[in-house]
């Protein structure tokens, strides 16, 4: 018995669009997914100070009240610090408060717009959200910048030849 291999023929361009879309939304969930979970342990630059630990406590348990708190406590002491800000939208974005995190991410963006961390977590906020073509945009943007910092670092302490 031969097997038929259905005609593509009777599929419409928009269909494909919809199954192309449907893939691409797919693997970006998947990637933002792992992105957004691994991202701000595997990229730390430095070691978790006790607040940061806190936080993640906080995080891990679902209060985030408690997490938001400890985050507010730090911006109190300095305004400015842009890290600062990045923990408090990364936290309402964890949270589900995905409105207010993209926003924050914005703000911080239009002061530092070359932070990949930054562009990660708004990307990861688009995605969740259902905003799969400005998810893809916000992470390739963190992509780029990433390599971006890492050349300038590699230009600034060549290595020994």
């Amino acid at each position: 018995m031969a097997v038929q291999m259905p005609s593509f023929t009777c599929i419409g361009r928009s269909r494909w669009r919809y199954l192309g879309r449907c893939a691409c939304a797919s693997v970006l969930s998947l990637w933002v997914s792992a992105l957004s979970i691994f991202a701000p342990r595997a990229f730390a630059q430095e070691q978790q100070s006790d607040w940061q630990v806190q936080v993640r406590k906080y995080c891990d348990a679902n209060d985030w009240p408690a997490a938001l708190r400890v985050v507010d406590q730090r911006i109190a002491q300095a305004p400015d610090d842009l890290d600062l800000k990045a923990w408090h939208a990364r936290v309402l974005g964890w949270s589900g408060n995905l409105a207010q995190a993209q926003q924050e991410y914005l703000e911080i963006l239009s002061v530092s717009p070359n932070d990949p961390d930054v562009w990660a977590g708004l990307g990861s906020v688009y995605a969740r959200q259902g905003k799969d073509e400005d998810a893809l945009l916000a992470l390739g943007r963190a992509v780029q910048t990433r390599s971006q910092t890492r050349r300038s670092a590699h230009r600034a302490h060549p290595s020994p030849a």
